[in-house]
């Protein structure tokens, strides 16, 4: 598998789950310290790796402001709510969260999660 810094699914690192069809919906953002940016995007890179193969989770997209301010962003799909809870709760998940905690957030991290209340317009994604 091609490592993707930026989490987005490439022809050699596929996604094959439609964004649209994820019944749960994790945000996640964070606040990186200065001069950690490279060494935070490596631990992610792990992270979104594990989080790809974990039971229940269809996608995972990753992304950095432009502006070259510490703020990222990862967008996480999931079958369901159980499956969600369950890689929170995995244990190398939780100790990758106190490393991210002690090594690289400058603030505390912005946690959400979601559940679709509309369904997509067919003729919006092409179907």
């Amino acid at each position: 598998m091609t490592t993707n810094p930026a989490a987005v699914p490439t022809p050699e690192d596929p996604q094959p789950q439609d964004p649209l069809v994820a019944p749960k919906i994790s945000f996640l953002q964070f606040f990186i310290k200065e001069n950690h940016r490279d060494a935070f995007e490596r631990f992610m890179e792990r992270l979104v790796r594990d989080a790809r193969e974990f039971p229940g989770c269809l996608w995972v997209y990753g992304f950095k402001a432009d502006d070259m301010s510490p703020n990222y962003i990862v967008l996480s799909g999931w079958t369901d709510a159980k499956s969600m809870v369950d890689y929170e709760e995995y244990p190398r998940h939780r100790r990758a969260a106190l490393m991210g905690e002690e090594e690289f957030f400058a603030h505390p991290m912005v946690m959400k999660q979601y559940k679709r209340f509309a369904e997509p317009d067919p003729k919006s994604i092409g179907a």
